[in-house]
């Protein structure tokens, strides 16, 4: 059957061309911040901007059938689960982790000294160690940027791959005018 191994290789190929065009690391570093652009990576981030970037939101819909959104954290037991970090400030979502519609605090989550804390606790580990920690944190960029905010909460969702339903596993709020959880 050399017919069925040549697609089946042409499957690949076309897979890992279609991951490298819409995930290259470094422009999606700098699309949290542009500022981080320097030398040679200037011209190649507008390029990325003006070229990439539109073509690779066009193409979204198939990342998902290729399992090619697999991004930084949250995907580190496969692609059979999908997790995400939400932060929701008086009802209404602010934060979802890879969700550029709703990228309150992308750049600081990502870093990579905090992003390990936030799979932890949404992956349910160490929780008692991080989320004090990670809840104040939220709070004081919510306050910083809304300072008539309520209430914030933190939330872990997960749900099976590839349906869009996903249940809470993991949820702690907090009372701005107080200070404390309500």
């Amino acid at each position: 059957m050399p017919i069925r191994r040549d697609l089946g290789a042409a499957a690949v190929l076309a897979a890992h061309a279609l991951l490298l065009f819409m995930a290259p690391p470094i422009f999606d570093y700098l699309q949290l911040n542009p500022k981080r652009a320097w030398g040679p990576f200037v011209p190649l981030h507008e390029l990325d901007m003006q070229s990439r970037a539109p073509m690779a939101k066009a193409l979204a819909p198939a990342e998902a059938v290729l399992g090619a959104r697999q991004n930084w954290h949250f995907y580190t037991t496969g692609a059979s689960r999908r997790r995400h970090f939400e932060i929701w400030v008086d009802g209404e979502l602010w934060h979802r982790s890879n969700d550029p519609d709703h990228a309150f605090m992308a750049g600081p989550l990502a870093n990579s000294r905090v992003r390990h804390h936030v799979k932890d606790w949404v992956h349910g580990k160490r929780v008692p160690a991080v989320q004090p920690a990670l809840l104040n944190l939220v709070a004081t960029w919510v306050q910083g940027a809304d300072p008539a905010a309520r209430t914030v909460e933190i939330r872990g969702m997960e749900g099976r791959w590839p349906t869009r339903k996903q249940k809470k596993v993991r949820s702690v709020e907090m009372d701005l005018t107080t200070g404390g959880t309500p």
